[in-house]
């Protein structure tokens, strides 16, 4: 009855591709081993591939865990081996988790590999429209937005108010009203007996704000156009202030 025994495959580049079932011959004692075989096991360790070396033993790999990791691997479109398998589901697996800063890529024959995207260098004047687009929708929180708690100015009433657009919409509703005296909540959640004229100077107030915090969305605007460098873009920070009544 004929030795038989578990040989080991290797593909073209040298990486490990199966097992296969290998007669031994009665005259020599050799095993009948193709070409693309040894009969030397490789370790099958977890997170590495395995290359047969010049010995016929196999070498460790340790499998990419980044895309970085990955330069200077490929697969080409013709292969259909258990390593090319194996590294075709991994460019894909890595690219999903790195899709912001790398892609896959085919060559006019298809192979593929993982390159890192272009990073499209933005113009001044690109620049200067994304800084612009920002403070418009930093100032829409001003205008837009029914509750703002930014929003809170030192009135020449003797405290700090609420000047959003909710706070308006109800101190005109207070006025409205008509009372010669009405209760109302400053933003500390004190409440003060104001009458109909200090209600109209106190929303007075608010609306100049408003128009002050314009005055310096325009002077930001300037401030950008000017800009001649993304530097100077850069180091622009957008600090608003609300106006402050008392001293008036």
């Amino acid at each position: 009855m004929a030795t038989t025994s578990t040989a080991y495959r290797f593909d073209t580049d040298g990486f490990y591709n199966g097992s296969c079932l290998v007669m031994q011959d009665p005259a020599s004692g050799d095993w009948l081993l193709p070409s693309d075989c040894t009969i030397s096991a490789p370790a099958f360790k977890p997170g590495y591939f395995y290359k047969v070396n010049v010995k016929k033993s196999w070498t460790a790999v340790k499998v990419p865990k980044t895309c970085a990791e990955c330069a200077g691997l490929s697969v080409r479109h013709t292969d259909n081996t258990l390593h090319s398998n194996e590294l075709r589901a991994l460019f894909n697996q890595l690219v999903e988790v790195e899709k912001d800063d790398y892609e896959l890529h085919r060559d006019d024959e298809l192979t593929l590999t993982i390159v890192k995207k272009e990073v499209h260098e933005k113009t001044l004047e690109e620049a200067k429209e994304e800084k612009l687009n920002a403070l418009t929708t930093r100032c829409h929180a001003f205008d837009n937005q029914l509750v703002n708690e930014e929003m809170i100015i030192n009135s020449s009433l003797g405290f700090t108010a609420n000047a959003d657009l909710r706070s308006q919409n109800n101190i005109n509703g207070l006025i409205a009203a008509g009372q010669k005296s009405v209760a109302y909540m400053d933003s500390q959640n004190v409440v003060h007996s104001l009458t109909i004229a200090q209600l109209n100077t106190l929303l007075a107030e608010c609306i100049e704000n408003g128009q002050y915090l314009y005055q310096q969305k325009w002077a930001y605007r300037a401030q950008i156009n000017e800009c001649t460098s993304k530097e100077e873009l850069e180091a622009i920070t957008f600090e608003f202030k609300m106006k402050n009544f008392a001293n008036e």
